[in-house]
């Protein structure tokens, strides 16, 4: 069979492509042979690397120090191209959209050789829940072995009120004892200012099955107010005598008519002493059963020989079990109750420590999951 000559002469000619577009790829790929390249861009192909261009900030991170609270602050930093070859900025992103954004001016976006280009950086204080906010701005160029590269922005808003003392600090307290913080709300600003509410959710929350804290509050009378017109409330949080035993550091939220932002989360910290302990790493937060013949189970430590109950009828949710597994650890089962109606229903279980000077009280959550239920 013949074949005609210009079968032969594509045939060739097609050859001859690939191996051409395989040499220069593997002369490219030789260029950049232990470059590390960010996610997201690729290096220009067409400079070698000691050409290519190269992404430098004028600083890391920036400090807008305090900003006012209703309007807006600009501020800049440069962009330097310390490379052989044009910098292009390609992206600009930013962690929070809401209260950080990154611009450049039309055409400085290209830095030449040795140039540099500002960064404007705008923190709107509307956006910032409470008075601090730290976020990232991503810049992304065409530097092949920086194409991302970010920098931290942190700021803080002129306040609308004052907490003193910041955090409510109990110290160190023994379970079972009243112990009891406050802290002096304090309005900073002429306009009228009310707390509404002092709860551990907000709305569209769960409130929590073992609170940790009772909360109140209450307005100080206006003639002792520190500035005229300045609304003062005094916040009370009394430690739950049920209180898990260890180091705490438990969060609630005081809601007032702020137009900024309505509700603000504030901590409670200290430590409560007990000579039991109840590790709950495994538990997922509380006692939790799935199914009927679902039993869960937890153990319970003790410096000393004690007993473990759980008061009549405590919980609507579960029966309970205890058996001592030496003098100083005992283990409860807990299953849920024949009559528990289906669906995902949320208690909560109070167990009694049984030593010989005292009886303390363990609140846990409960959550139980029967057929036909959405979680």
């Amino acid at each position: 069979m013949k074949i005609k000559a210009s079968y032969v002469v594509i045939a060739v000619l097609l050859l001859l492509s690939v191996f051409i577009l395989f040499a220069a790829n593997q002369h490219s790929l030789s260029r950049y042979n232990n470059v590390t390249f960010d996610d997201g861009l690729s290096p220009p192909i067409d400079v070698s690397m000691e050409d290519a261009p190269k992404i430098r900030l004028e600083k890391d991170s920036f400090d807008f120090g305090v900003i006012p609270r209703d309007r807006t602050t600009t501020k800049s930093i440069l962009i330097f191209n310390d490379g052989k070859s044009p910098l292009e900025i390609r992206s600009l992103l930013t962690s929070c959209g809401l209260c950080t954004r990154a611009a450049m001016a039309d055409g400085k976006k290209r830095i030449p050789p040795g140039g540099s280009a500002e960064l404007n950086i705008t923190m709107l204080p509307s956006g910032v829940y409470g008075f601090y906010s730290k976020k990232t701005v991503s810049i992304g160029s065409n530097d092949p072995r920086h194409a991302k590269v970010n920098l931290e922005v942190e700021a803080r808003v002129d306040p609308e009120f004052v907490l003193e003392p910041e955090t409510m600090e109990f110290g160190t307290v023994e379970q079972g004892v009243e112990a009891e913080a406050s802290q002096c709300f304090r309005s900073l600003i002429d306009q009228p200012l009310s707390v509404k509410e002092v709860a551990f959710y907000v709305e569209n929350e769960k409130p929590p099955v073992c609170p940790p804290l009772d909360l109140s509050f209450k307005m100080v009378p206006e003639e002792e107010w520190r500035t005229p017109g300045r609304s003062e409330y005094i916040i009370t949080a009394r430690l739950n005598s049920a209180h898990s035993p260890g180091k705490f550091e438990d969060y609630f939220y005081i809601v007032t008519d702020l137009e900024r932002f309505d509700a603000y989360r504030t901590p409670a910290t200290g430590e409560v002493t007990a000579p039991f302990s109840i590790p709950m790493e495994h538990l997922n937060g509380g006692i939790n059963i799935h199914y009927p013949e679902h039993q869960a189970e937890l153990t319970i430590h003790c410096t000393e020989a004690f007993s473990v109950s759980m008061p009549d009828g405590e919980s609507e949710l579960l029966a309970g079990s205890f058996e001592p597994l030496a003098p100083d650890r005992w283990i409860a089962r807990f299953s849920a109750r024949a009559d528990m109606p289906p669906g995902f229903n949320r208690s909560s279980v109070t167990l009694l420590i049984h030593t010989a000077a005292k009886t303390y009280r363990q609140c846990l959550p409960v959550f139980v999951s029967m057929p036909g239920a959405v979680r």
